[in-house]
């Protein structure tokens, strides 16, 4: 779980106790189930009260009061449903009176109290209408602690049956516009404390990815606990085009869609791009998790390229949706998982690390539903739960296309000046060799030409002697005549 930090002064920096702190109790041990929570909220919002029945116990003073209850940041714990809380309670840091300087110092009291950070903002807002301002607490807290904070942030409505029959959603509906900002700013994170806990998502959408030989097709049929997909060992794949199982498992309308080696060197980016497609299709409106399957072997260096292609498919904003689904079949024999991953090479850990080291190991051999199912439909679960988009989206998707096809005409047009420039570097290399060849041939006829004016010469030469030849054989001739 991940701690709220900030932007501003609330990163956790060595400093002294102050007498408050060791009053508290603050040190520098921290259980790993512990949850540091802070209550946030207007003076007459029920901020402390609310911290008491989260403790079970009246810790805060809660007597109802015009004026502020609580002036300082205070610090309580406690065990509560099997977890290690602490829970801050604050003043009320939004009113109008309260000058920076106060509101500074009480605010790093409350960041040292809950240091090195708390786990989440509990914004408290009453459910009676009218009784506390929303306008102004958007720009406020933003203004203490960024942007940031709203990623670690519930509103909590508090209520003594003052919803009566109205349920959460007809009261947000007929709320002020700057509550419904509010909850809109946050990604519709609310919560009532008599509102159920949100039961188990009806129906989970899960999509098979993998290298052929991973063992995707055996995980799929593992997981429905019957024989779905095609799953015989072969060098080659197995899964030619995505398909769609449906069943019922631990409890869960289950949708499971293989696909074929979408991570294949040999694989066009059309093909790739036209049975992506086809699976989203098959998991509308969209999947809520990717288990990315990985075989438990010695590794064959093929991770770096799954990440990278899986980017490409899919953009960054996969990685949020994914779990890495290690399958072997007794191949982990006494060899214990940090033992395997540490063993693992660069690119598998930088993989693990890069989906937030979400991953699950998978006996393809035991397809009788024990617990090893249904802890990883707990952990997507819990993963789907934390995301601020629910599933996947096609609209995600359709992003994701049109990178890919972006990706495509990149490199069709990378490939027609590849070609451009090969003809033009053909052309000039033949009009170079055409002029190389004319100059030598031009020296050959020169010097050939050369040749034939010395042939002509003495041709003349023994012309002339020849005529001259005949001209005294006939001189002779005619003395003796």
């Amino acid at each position: 779980m991940l701690c709220y930090s900030g932007r501003r002064d609330l990163r956790y920096r060595p400093h002294t106790s102050t007498e408050e702190e060791k009053q508290h109790g603050v040190n520098s041990s921290r259980y790993v189930s512990e949850l540091r929570l802070v209550l946030l909220g207007r003076t007459g919002a029920g901020r402390s009260a609310a911290g008491n029945t989260i403790l079970g116990r009246e810790e805060f003073g809660a007597q109802a009061s015009p004026s502020a209850v609580t002036q300082r940041s205070k610090r309580r714990e406690g065990d509560v449903c099997g977890r290690r809380l602490v829970l801050v309670d604050t003043p009320d840091w939004f009113c109008p009176g309260l000058s920076l300087e106060e509101m500074r110092q009480d605010l790093g009291l409350c960041v040292r109290l809950s240091a090195p950070g708390p786990h989440a903002f509990l914004l408290v807002i009453p459910v009676e209408p009218s009784k506390v301002e929303e306008r102004g607490v958007l720009e406020r807290v933003e203004g203490m602690f960024g942007e940031g904070c709203w990623e670690h942030t519930v509103i909590l409505f508090t209520h003594d049956d003052g919803l009566k029959e109205q349920s959460i959603e007809e009261f947000l509906q007929a709320g002020s516009q700057d509550l419904q900002q509010l909850v809109e700013k946050m990604g519709g994170e609310s919560s009532s404390p008599d509102s159920p806990v949100s039961p188990n998502v009806s129906e989970l959408r899960l999509v098979l990815l993998g290298r052929t030989g991973a063992g995707r097709s055996a995980a799929g049929n593992t997981i429905l606990g019957r024989e779905e997909f095609g799953a015989q060992a072969s060098p080659s794949a197995v899964t030619q085009r995505s398909k769609r199982r449906e069943g019922d498992v631990c409890g869960r309308r289950l949708v499971l869609v293989d696909t074929p080696d979408w991570f294949c060197p040999g694989l066009s980016l059309e093909e790739m791009r036209q049975d992506v497609g086809l699976c989203v299709r098959l998991s509308a409106p969209g999947p809520h998790a990717f288990l990315l399957v990985i075989p438990v072997e010695p590794s064959k260096g093929e991770e770096r390229g799954v990440l990278e292609r899986v980017e490409v498919m899919f953009g960054e904003g996969f990685w949020e949706h994914t779990v890495i689904l290690f399958t072997h079949d007794d191949g982990l024999k006494e060899q214990s998982i940090e033992e395997f991953l540490q063993a693992g090479s660069q690119d598998l850990q930088q993989l693990v690390e890069k989906i937030g080291s979400r991953y699950h190991f998978l006996n393809i051999k035991d397809s009788a539903h024990g617990t090893q199912v249904s802890e990883l439909l707990d952990q997507v679960e819990e993963m789907v739960a934390g995301n601020r988009e629910r599933f996947y989206s096609s609209q995600t998707y359709q992003e994701a296309e049109t990178q890919v096809r972006e990706m495509e005409r990149k490199i069709h047009r990378e490939r027609g000046e590849r070609k451009q420039r090969e003809d033009r570097d053909l052309r000039e290399r033949l009009e170079k060799e055409l002029q190389d060849s004319l100059i030598k041939m031009e020296g050959v006829i020169q010097e050939h030409a050369g040749v034939f004016r010395t042939l002509s010469e003495r041709t003349s030469e023994l012309e002339r002697q020849i005529f001259s030849l005949q001209i005294f054989t006939y001189v002779i001739v005619l003395e003796f005549v």
